[in-house]
């Protein structure tokens, strides 16, 4: 049976036999793709305005952890919650209304700082809200690019997915950087206001057939969860690489929050130069994404999840001792590949080891490390209000690499990973 390139109802045997292993041939993926990126660079513009915005009012490192404290949270909270509605509601459905309500709580914030409400607190509470929102949309996300590909596609779909959201991340940044002196904060945040349309619009376009989900009948939350926990019990190698997953979400992302302030204390750089430093980060994810995006990888998966935990601590490590711009830049690249890299083996292992009936529920645990990042972010503006950014960057660095090793010795099987 000879196949159509965009033709969405292919089984993944069928790909299998016509070698067409790469999710760019299916047009529903593709029309997810685009929403998200459009709705990923709107909301890199609402990050790096709203956190400069913060420092230059407060002058406050521990302000500007505050605020990435608001912004992610949530998910420590909620997105388990949104796991169990992935796998009980349409998943489709759930994004669309996710998003809008991520829409509007965003639009809250950019009159909020248009009408110039100074209060933190306020900005705060309105950060919260939409992160509940985004925190029910993250499990769903994740559990829905698998609908849109056969099962020959996965790797494919996820590292091209983190490929084209790091794109993202290299536009967003160095975009907001040169619009933030001539526009105004409010204006950038209203913009990812409006991007949230993009992924609500590409929604609409998914023709439903394809995205369906294996039936997993009526559940409640409590014996949702429970049957996730016990599949992770079952299958401790899941929960090594879980495990080892989360040491960068706490000791090493974190990275990102400081950066206002590295850039401005320590290099005596600008908005422009903050927004460079992210963007070349960004472009060194792009770079790790899309050397993954074949599922040709230079080592067997366990290995090279491992090493690049590793070499995403021992980036930052360094990156506290650069006072260099044009070499911050290079570690900064080199952080990109290494993060992005470690972060794409990751969900294709899990991926690849859980069933679609659990896959919402299971993603949700997995990516509560996203919402301990916050805890990181708190801690390290607090250490930096009275060490300094570079010395609060060479501890989470070295904290990273004593954790990650430990945890190897207890899961070694990891590196067996094939």
């Amino acid at each position: 049976m000879k196949m159509k390139p965009n033709d969405p109802y292919v089984s993944g045997e069928q790909a299998e036999e016509a070698g067409e292993v790469y999710a760019f041939r299916y047009a529903n993926y593709n029309w997810f793709l685009l929403g998200s990126f459009l709705s990923r660079t709107g909301e890199w513009f609402d990050r790096v305005a709203f956190n400069w915005f913060v420092f230059s009012l407060t002058q406050s490192p521990f302000a500007v952890g505050l605020v990435e404290f608001a912004r992610l949270i949530p998910v420590l909270f909620f997105s388990v919650l949104g796991g169990v509605a992935a796998d009980r509601w349409d998943r489709r459905k759930l994004l669309i209304v996710t998003h809008a309500g991520a829409m509007v709580s965003t639009t809250a914030l950019g009159l909020a700082v248009l009408w110039e409400v100074r209060s933190l607190y306020v900005l705060l509470a309105i950060l919260l809200v939409r992160g509940m929102f985004l925190a029910l949309e993250i499990p769903a996300r994740h559990a829905f690019i698998p609908n849109l590909v056969p099962a020959a596609a996965m790797t494919s779909a996820v590292s091209i997915f983190s490929a084209t959201l790091n794109t993202a991340r290299i536009a967003g940044p160095a975009i907001a950087g040169v619009l933030l002196t001539v526009w105004s904060v409010s204006t950038l945040i209203l913009i990812n206001a409006g991007s949230y349309l993009a992924v609500i619009g590409t929604l609409l376009l998914i023709r439903s057939r394809s995205g369906q989900q294996e039936s997993t009948g009526d559940f409640t939350v409590a014996s949702g969860i429970g049957e996730a926990l016990r599949f992770l019990r079952q299958h401790p190698l899941v929960l090594g690489v879980f495990l080892l997953g989360m040491v960068p979400m706490i000791f090493c992302y974190p990275y990102a929050t400081l950066m206002p302030v590295f850039a401005k204390e320590v290099l005596d750089v600008g908005p422009q130069g903050f927004g460079l430093l992210l963007s070349t980060a960004a472009c060194g994810s792009v770079c790790g994404s899309l050397v993954l995006v074949f599922g040709r990888y230079p080592l067997p998966k366990g290995k090279l999840f491992a090493i690049c935990v590793g070499l995403f601590g021992g980036g930052v490590l360094l990156l506290s001792f650069s006072r260099l711009f044009w070499l911050s830049l290079m570690l900064m690249f080199f952080i990109g590949v290494v993060s992005q890299a470690y972060r794409i083996v990751e969900r294709v292992i899990i991926q690849e080891a859980i069933p679609d009936q659990l896959r919402g529920r299971i993603l949700s645990i997995v990516m509560i490390d996203a919402g301990l990042t916050p805890i990181g972010d708190l801690g390290i503006g607090f250490i930096a209000e009275h060490v300094g950014a570079a010395a609060a960057l060479a501890l989470m660095g070295g904290t990273a690499l004593v954790v990650a090793s430990a945890i190897m010795l207890v899961y070694r099987q990891i590196w067996l990973i094939r």
